[in-house]
C-alpha cells in the first residue's frame, strides 16, 4: 500500500512532493496544450503572462508527470510561511489591472465547459435584507475541476454601493486561499453575455439594441464589439439626458455609431441583437417588435422580458437552471417560472450555456431563429475570476499573506 501523502505540521495541506503524486492531482484535465496556463515559473518568461491557470504537474524529481494540475499557494518557492495556513489579502487596487476582457471571456468559457462536464456547483444569489431596500448581496459557487469554491458578497445599491469582496477556498481541504476586493462584477456579466452571443447570434450580426444605461451597459457593448463587427447601436432608457451622455461616451470609446432613440421600438425592430440591462419589474418591450433572426439577451431582472417573448422564442438558454429556478426576488411574477409551472414551457427544453459552448446543443439552428439568453447573475463565474486573480497575484508577488 502506498504511503499517505505528507502533510504540513499545522494543517492538512500536502507538501510540494506529495502534491506531485497522483493522489493529489486535480481530476480536471484539458486535452489541448493551448488551453493550459503555464506554471508560475513558466509564466515569468511570458511577456503576456498566463492565459490560462492550470499548470503542468511535475514529479518529485522535476520530470513531467502527465496531467495538468491546479497550482497551490504554498508551492511558492522560498516562502518562509510554508507550513502555515495562509490567506492572501488583496486590495481592489491591486487586482483591478490583472484581468482583461479577453481573459475574462476565455475564463468564462472554461467555466461553462466545466458546467457541461458536471464539475460546477451552482447556487442562486440571495439578499440578506437589513431594512427597506437595503441588503447584503451574496453570490457563491464552486468549480470542482479546479478545486475552488468561493463567495462574492457586498452591499446592494440600497445599502450604499456595489463594492464587492470575494473569499476563495480549496474544495478538498477547506483552506482559505484569499480575501480580495472584487471589482469584476460588471466584467463577469459582460463576459457571460458576450460568450452567449458568440454562439447564439448570427455571424453577420451588425445592429444592436440596448435597454438600460446603468453600470453594466458600457461593458456589454465593449464585450459584444469583440464578438461581432457592430455598425449600429440604438439605445433606449427612461432618462433622456443620461442616455444622451452614455451614447456620446460609448461612440467615442468604441468608434461605432451609438445613437439614442426616443421610441423603444426602434431599439428592437430590425436589430440582430437586443440586450436588456434594467431593474424593470415589467417587460421593457413588446415581443411583437422582435423580428426573425434576433438574439435577445437579458441580464437585469427576469421580469424585463415578457411571457410572450419566451413563448415566441425558438430557443431559450440560461446561465444556470438552478439559479433561474431559485431566483431570490419574488416581488413580481417571474415569467419563466410562471410558464414552466403552467406547463407552457418545460425546464427540460431549456438548456444551459455550458451545453451550447461544448456543442452538445446548437446555439442557433437557422438564420430565422429567435433565441433568448438569460444571464443568471453570477456564482461559479465569479469563482473562476477570483481563482485567476489569486494565481496571477501570487505570480506577481502581490498582496499580503496573513495567518488566520
Amino acid at each position: 500500500m502506498a504511503a499517505a501523502p505528507a502533510t504540513t505540521a499545522r494543517s492538512s495541506l500536502p507538501t510540494h512532493a506529495a502534491r506531485a503524486s497522483s493522489a493529489w492531482r486535480c481530476a480536471r484535465t484539458w486535452s489541448s496544450s493551448a488551453s493550459r496556463l503555464p506554471s508560475r515559473q513558466t509564466a515569468k518568461a511570458s511577456a503576456r503572462g498566463a492565459t490560462r491557470w492550470l499548470s503542468q504537474a511535475t514529479a518529485a524529481d522535476g520530470s513531467a508527470s502527465g496531467p495538468t494540475t491546479l497550482p497551490f499557494p504554498e508551492e511558492a518557492e522560498n516562502n518562509p510561511q510554508r507550513g502555515k495556513e495562509l490567506a492572501l489579502l488583496l486590495s481592489r487596487e491591486a487586482v483591478e489591472p490583472l484581468l482583461s476582457l479577453a481573459q475574462a471571456i476565455e475564463l468564462t468559457e472554461e467555466a461553462f465547459r466545466q458546467q457541461a462536464g458536471g464539475e460546477v456547483v451552482a447556487h442562486a444569489p440571495y439578499h440578506i435584507a437589513v431594512g427597506g431596500s437595503k441588503a447584503l448581496r451574496v453570490v457563491s459557487g464552486a468549480l470542482l475541476g479546479w478545486r475552488r469554491v468561493g463567495v462574492r458578497l457586498g452591499p446592494n445599491s440600497g445599502l450604499g454601493g456595489d463594492r464587492m469582496y470575494a473569499l476563495l477556498f480549496d474544495t478538498e481541504i477547506g483552506a482559505l486561499l484569499s480575501i480580495m476586493g472584487y471589482p469584476f462584477g460588471t466584467l463577469r456579466t459582460a463576459a457571460h453575455v458576450a460568450l452567449a452571443a458568440k454562439h447564439m447570434a448570427r455571424q453577420d450580426a451588425q445592429k444592436l439594441g440596448l435597454f438600460g444605461v446603468g453600470r453594466n451597459a458600457l461593458g456589454l457593448l465593449k464585450a459584444m464589439a469583440t464578438i461581432r463587427k457592430l455598425k449600429d447601436i440604438a439605445v433606449s432608457s427612461r432618462d433622456a439626458q443620461r442616455r444622451k451622455t452614455f451614447c456620446a461616451e460609448a461612440s467615442r470609446l468604441l468608434d461605432i455609431q451609438v445613437r439614442t432613440v426616443e421610441n423603444p421600438e426602434e431599439a428592437v425592430r430590425g436589430m440582430d441583437v437586443v440586450f436588456t440591462a434594467t431593474n424593470s419589474s415589467i417587460p421593457v418591450f413588446a415581443e411583437d417588435w422582435v423580428e426573425p433572426g434576433a438574439h435577445v439577451s437579458s441580464m437585469g431582472k427576469p421580469t424585463e422580458l415578457s411571457r410572450g417573448l419566451l413563448l415566441k422564442a425558438n430557443r431559450i438558454v440560461v446561465g444556470s437552471l438552478e439559479q433561474e429556478r431559485n431566483y431570490h426576488d419574488r416581488s413580481a411574477p417571474i415569467p419563466l417560472l410562471e410558464l414552466t409551472a403552467e406547463g407552457k414551457l418545460s425546464w427540460s427544453g431549456i438548456c444551459q450555456l455550458g451545453d451550447v459552448v461544448t456543442g452538445r446543443v446548437s446555439g442557433r439552428a437557422s438564420r430565422e431563429e429567435i433565441n433568448v439568453f438569460r444571464e443568471s447573475q453570477g456564482g461559479f463565474g465569479d469563482v473562476a475570476f477570483a481563482s485567476w486573480i489569486y494565481e496571477e497575484a501570487l505570480r506577481r508577488g502581490l498582496g499580503q499573506e496573513v495567518t488566520l
